[in-house]
């Protein structure tokens, strides 16, 4: 085992930041080429449908859409799907959806621990969903996948619990800066993606040697260059104030748009995880629905690079049917078309990102703004400057989505190889952000470093050793040991838990379900009990200090902790039962 716990802190995130470089580098190879070998068998091979590429991915301007099989489109993405649904719940149900909420999750609640099985579990996933033609981006599944390796590898290094959390948000930055090749804006992205309005600053220095690490191995299979190739028209742009008024209009619709994606991706989640069948059919029927739009707009189709690279050039003939809407209202359409398409990929389980999507759609929008502006004001806004404003939207879009301006604005530089756009780009995101609101398609975020439960016994343990568990006890919260997985999740769910405490007829406390369990008996055995997933708790007595409390929800990663005397259960404490009686006090 290595020892770093007593190193000097440089040298130890130097050489921290070097091992999960080079074993992010090789995850990134495997998620790229992973994808590119199941979309040459189902998109070439089985479809006849070869997708528009990236020219940094080996694609061209000089495009012309083409399937063979075009009604072959649908059937690839469902069984796709439906191959993706059945593995994650059979192996790892955490990896269902976007990946990055589950590392931050894992970040803030987890102690950054990820089970041994994620990485695998996502890679094939992932692959399966976006290579088939899932409407899902790479990034949210190499987050997820670059994560769980990190958090393997700092089991065999002597380091703190707390630099053991670091390494899951450095590896998660790493492997998304490796696979964009924007090795600085995914350092930033690691610190700034777990916040909604702060960064965690000192993951930033081992993440920027770890990105530059991951960009370097990968580069050496997949090229160096830019993901997409800017014209001149964008490399010699430069801005004037005359333009303010159009970037302007840009961040209010791009932010609001924004903030539309985010409320349907939620509320599509939340209707998919209400739908009454087993969870491995859900990614398949959201399938259903991403086929039928990708029927009507096969650009929304796989991760769609190589459609945004078209966008940027300014190029609308390869563009399929616009049913004969005028190009304005034909990508305004084709913008909401991806973000529905990428809600029933994602939400409804499958396993991909939201941050391709998003860009795509900010694309979309950025181009329909930027013709209106063409046709009404051509000597302010010629023709050109679509494919700027196509960038500008980009940024601006999911800067606001994710919340994440800064490290959104490096990565699009470093994907794009160009600081002409940076000042119009950096205006439109600050009017983005404010038009979006709290919310992020992010979740798992939290507000400042004060409010993560990982930072709590910074700015809490005094507060904490103050109040008595006696004085914040919840009583008559249990499970009774023969529940039945049903009425166990309904229970969790309604009192916003995680996990609950089983106790016996006698009043003794056995221990607690964790939902993660109970939903997986529920799909392999209705007519099972709760007890048959126990797993034992600590608790605390009834004179201990919330502080004390505290410690026993870590160990037993719930926000709550039993209290018994003797085993015999009395009640529990939650966290934020203690915080309510501090403001109270």
């Amino acid at each position: 085992m290595l020892n770093l716990r007593n190193m000097d802190s440089l040298k130890k995130w130097t050489i921290i930041g070097i091992i999960i470089g080079i074993v992010v580098g090789f995850v990134s190879i495997a998620i790229y080429y992973g994808i590119i070998l199941v979309q040459d068998l189902f998109m070439s091979d089985f479809v006849g449908y070869n997708l528009p590429l990236p020219v940094g991915e080996g694609g061209s301007l000089a495009y012309t859409f083409f399937v063979q099989n075009y009604w072959l489109l649908p059937v690839s993405i469902f069984v796709g799907a439906l191959i993706s649904g059945v593995i994650v719940y059979k192996f790892a149900p955490e990896t269902e959806g976007h990946g990055s909420d589950a590392v931050i999750n894992a970040y803030h609640n987890e102690g950054g621990n990820i089970r041994r099985r994620v990485p695998l579990v996502k890679l094939l996933t992932a692959a399966l969903t976006i290579g088939s033609g899932g409407s899902a981006g790479r990034e949210g599944p190499t987050a997820q996948v670059a994560a769980g390796i990190g958090n393997i590898i700092s089991k065999y290094l002597d380091i703190s619990k707390s630099d053991r959390r670091n390494m899951t948000a450095i590896a998660m930055g790493a492997g998304i800066g490796a696979i964009f090749r924007a090795p600085f804006g995914g350092a930033l992205l690691s610190a700034e993606i777990l916040y909604r309005r702060d960064m965690e600053t000192e993951v930033i220095f081992p993440s920027i040697i770890a990105s530059v690490i991951g960009y370097t191995i990968l580069g050496a299979f997949a090229g160096y260059s830019p993901i997409f190739e800017i014209n001149s028209s964008i490399l010699n742009y430069v801005f004037t104030p005359y333009i303010l008024p159009f970037l302007v209009v840009v961040g209010i619709f791009t932010g609001a748009f924004a903030r539309f994606y985010i409320k349907m991706f939620y509320f599509v989640r939340e209707k998919f995880r209400d739908l009454k069948v087993k969870n491995y059919m859900k990614p398949a029927i959201g399938a259903i629905g991403t086929g039928a739009i990708v029927l009507a707009f096969p650009e929304v189709a796989g991760i769609g690079y190589g459609w945004m690279q078209l966008m940027m050039s300014g190029d609308f003939n390869a563009f399929v049917n616009t049913f004969g809407m005028p190009l304005v209202l034909f990508f305004l359409v084709l913008a909401i078309m991806k973000m529905v398409a990428a809600s029933a990929s994602v939400a409804s389980g499958g396993s991909g990102g939201v941050f391709a999507p998003g860009m795509f759609a900010g694309s979309s929008i950025g181009v329909c703004i930027a013709l209106l502006f063409a046709t009404f004001f051509p000597e302010l806004m010629p023709i050109s400057l679509v494919g700027a404003f196509a960038v500008i939207g980009m940024l601006s879009f999911f800067g606001a989505a994710g919340k994440v301006p800064i490290a959104v604005t490096v990565m699009v530089i470093e994907m794009t190889g160009t600081i002409a756009l940076l000042p119009a780009a950096m205006f439109s995101i600050a009017i983005a952000l404010i038009v979006s609101g709290k919310d992020s398609i992010y979740r798992a975020q939290v507000a400042t470093r004060l409010d993560s439960p990982a930072h709590i016994s910074e700015y809490y343990s005094p507060l904490m050793k103050k109040v008595k568990v006696n004085r914040v006890i919840t009583r008559n919260m249990a499970l009774k040991p023969d529940a039945r997985p049903g009425f166990a999740e309904e229970f969790m769910k309604t009192n916003d838990m995680a996990s609950a405490p089983i106790v016996d007829g006698r009043g003794r406390l056995l221990g607690a379900a964790y939902l993660e369990d109970v939903v997986r008996m529920s799909e392999n055995n209705e007519h099972g009990k709760v007890v048959s997933v126990l797993k034992r708790i600590k608790h605390v007595p009834m004179d201990s200090t919330a502080d004390a409390a505290w410690k026993a929800m870590v160990r037993n990663k719930a926000t709550w902790c039993a209290v018994a005397d003797h085993n015999r259960y009395l009640g529990i404490v939650r966290m934020s039962s203690v915080f309510r009686k501090y403001s109270r006090d």
